[in-house]
This record gives C-alpha cells, sequence and structure tokens, in this order.
C-alpha cells in the first residue's frame, strides 16, 4: 500500500468481479493491431487538446476521477466542446463503504445516470483536493442534477476480455 501524509492508502482500484454479462469478443481482440507499450498513445496530442489534472488527495477517488476524463474525451469527440465533468457526481454515487469504487459500476453509471458537470458537483473541496468524506458524499443529488446529468449518458457500455490474452 502506498502512504500519503504518513497515512496508509489504498489505490482507490477494485478489479470488477466476473459477471454474466460480460462477453467475451475474441474475433475484436484477434483482429487488433498491436499497440506499442513502449510508444504509448497520447489523447491530447491525438485530439489537440490539453487535459487538466485531476489531483485525488488522499481519496479513493481513482476509478471517479478517471471516468470523468473518458467522458470529457468521448463528449469532446462528439461535441467539439470541452465541458468539465464531475468525477464527484461518479464515484460518490458507486464507491464502496470504505472507500474504493468498481469500473463496471463507473460504466453502467454513465450509461444509467449520465455525469454531472463539475461547475454544478465540485471534486475540490474548497479549491482544494477532496478528503475521501467530501468526495464520497453525495448530499448533492437532486432531481435537477440528475436531469442535467442526461445530457452526457453514454449510450451503451461493454466489458471485452480476451480468452488468450
Amino acid at each position: 500500500m502506498p502512504f500519503v501524509n504518513g497515512e496508509e492508502k489504498g489505490t482507490g482500484f477494485v478489479p470488477d468481479v466476473a459477471d454474466s454479462r460480460d462477453k467475451e469478443y475474441d474475433h475484436l481482440a484477434y483482429g487488433a493491431s498491436p499497440f506499442d507499450w513502449n510508444k504509448g498513445f497520447d489523447i491530447e496530442t491525438e485530439l489537440g487538446i490539453t487535459l487538466k489534472p485531476n489531483d485525488q488527495n488522499g481519496s479513493l477517488s481513482c476509478v471517479g476521477q478517471g471516468v470523468s476524463k473518458y467522458a470529457f474525451v468521448v463528449n469532446y469527440i462528439e461535441t467539439g466542446t470541452q465541458t468539465d465533468l464531475s468525477a464527484k457526481s461518479v464515484y460518490s454515487q458507486i464507491a464502496f463503504p470504505k472507500g474504493t469504487a468498481s469500473i463496471r459500476d463507473a460504466f453502467k453509471l454513465l450509461k444509467n445516470y449520465g455525469i454531472n458537470e463539475e461547475v454544478d458537483v465540485p471534486s475540490y473541496e474548497k479549491g482544494k483536493p477532496p478528503s475521501e468524506k467530501f468526495i464520497a458524499d453525495k448530499k448533492w443529488l437532486n432531481d435537477e442534477l440528475k436531469s442535467k446529468a442526461k445530457t452526457y449518458k453514454s449510450k451503451e457500455y461493454r466489458a471485452i476480455m480476451d480468452k488468450t490474452n
């Protein structure tokens, strides 16, 4: 476990357990081009944008942080607008009681709920990186924000696995 400010912290990521809804897409994996892990892939260069960094502080909100950036990029590709999206609006709704979250739950939330804008559901605590207590709190959730989140709903999500690799 890593240490933050002298305290032992987890990574915030919990691997998804096997689920009967997961599908194996061997035909996609076999037809995919090999990926050069040394070269990598830079989405900022590809799209000509700069992503603002997220600071999760000592919180376990990495799934919410990552998914909010993913949703930002998808929204930019679809609309051409750069709208900051809220890590808190994702993480607070899927966080386990002692922190951390599942990626599957985050993408399921994007499909069924959507994601809120950062301006409406700030992920930072008075402008500073969040504590776990702050980012997991969902007292902000109301009907107006539920309606606004639908603007950024995903059409679908899939778990793609390959049996051989």
